[in-house]
Formats: C-alpha cells, structure tokens, sequence
C-alpha cells in the first residue's frame, strides 16, 4: 500500500470484534453465572462460543483479500500474531515461575516444557488460540499458493463433522469400544489438534469460501 494511501476499515466488522473480545472474557470469567443461569447460558454458552469462529473467519477473509495484492500478507499475519503472543507468553511464563509451578524441574525440563506450550497448547491455557491461528493462516497462504482451497474446503467440512461427533455425541456413543477413536480420546494433545481442525481451521477457511464467492453472491 502506498504511503498517500488511507487504509479504510470496515467499522461494522470492528464493532463486532469489539462485542466478540467481550464475549471470550464472559466465557472465561464465567459473568452472569450468579446473577442467572439461564442468561449465563446464553450470554457464554450460545453467543461467546461464536466469538473465536468469528475471529477465525474475519482472518481468513482479509487475508485471502489481501493476498491477491501483496504475498507477504500471510507473513505480515503470523508477525502480528506472534508478537502479542510472545508478549503474552514471556508474561505467563514469569507468573509461572513465581507460582512455583516449575519447582523441581530441571532446566532442561522447563526449557523443553516452554517450548512445547509455545508451539502446541499455548504458554497459558487460555493462550491456545494463537499456535492454532498461526498454522491456520500458514495453512491457508500454502493453499492459495498451491490452489488447493477447494480441497481445504472439504477436509474442514468433514473435520466439522467429526467435531460434531466428538464433541457434541460423546454421551450418546461409548468412545471407548472403538479402539482408535477411544485412544485419540484419551491422548492429551488430542483436544489442541481438534480445536484445530474443527474450530480454527475450518472457520478460516469459511471466511476464504465468503472472499471467493462474494461477487457471485452479489450479482445474485
């Protein structure tokens, strides 16, 4: 983009944004919850759980629209992914320390034990969707690149699908009388690499499905 360029924004988009990083705190700090039930359910189990999806396909979008104009727009993402992250993390990692919660490991452990949060899980909990969106956006550049996004589109489909089934019908099917979906269930990295392929990637993908559609949409 030039430098006597105006980068415009889409406001309504910002908005939503706004509502939805409200949301995820509600989730997180369980609001409502004793003021009433029902609206705790709504507010955070309905609503807040559409704002992540949301995130996921705004990224998606622009960054398929943007893209088209610079190829380092995917890299321009992961660096402003990474520096909040890394931000975030040298902060948990401290509060880690002083919480004692890397007693008795040696430096060799904590070392490997960062690490492995950083680059899987998140260095906090809460912190799991930046890994996640970091290899979605990476994911979706190779797409766009190799023109393998209709491709993408129906594997996120049937992760969705598959997310459905585990998430939503555990208590309906016994997991464990399948042996390999009875084994995935119980493998603690499991949960990090469904959010993936149910929740982030397929929701990037679904804002690149909208970017490459729109104008069809639009003319109909």
């Amino acid at each position: 983009m030039q430098k006597n360029q105006v980068k415009l924004r889409n406001h309504s988009v910002d908005l939503v944004k706004c509502i939805a990083a409200l949301l995820v705190v509600s989730v997180h700090a369980d609001a409502f919850s004793e003021m009433s039930p029902v609206l705790e359910n709504i507010i955070n189990g309905a609503f807040g759980r559409m704002a992540v999806p949301f995130f996921a396909c705004v990224t998606g979008y622009y960054l398929t629209k943007y893209t088209e104009q610079n190829g380092r727009a995917w890299l321009n993402n992961v660096k402003s992914l990474l520096k909040y992250y890394i931000l975030l993390s040298v902060i948990y990692v401290i509060w880690s320390s002083l919480s004692n919660q890397f007693q008795e490991m040696s430096v060799a452990v904590i070392v490997y034990t960062v690490v492995k949060r950083f680059v899987i899980y998140g260095t906090y909990y809460h912190l799991w969707f930046f890994p996640a969106m970091i290899l979605s956006v990476i994911v979706l550049h190779l797409s766009i690149r190799w023109h393998k996004e209709r491709l993408c589109w129906m594997l996120c489909l049937l992760g969705v699908i598959f997310g459905a089934l585990t998430y939503n019908w555990h208590h309906l099917i016994s997991w464990e009388q399948l042996p390999v979906l009875g084994r995935m269930m119980g493998w603690y990295d499991f949960d990090y690499i469904r959010r993936f392929i149910t929740l982030i990637g397929p929701f990037t993908f679904l804002g690149n499905f909208i970017f490459r559609h729109k104008d069809q949409w639009m003319e109909k």
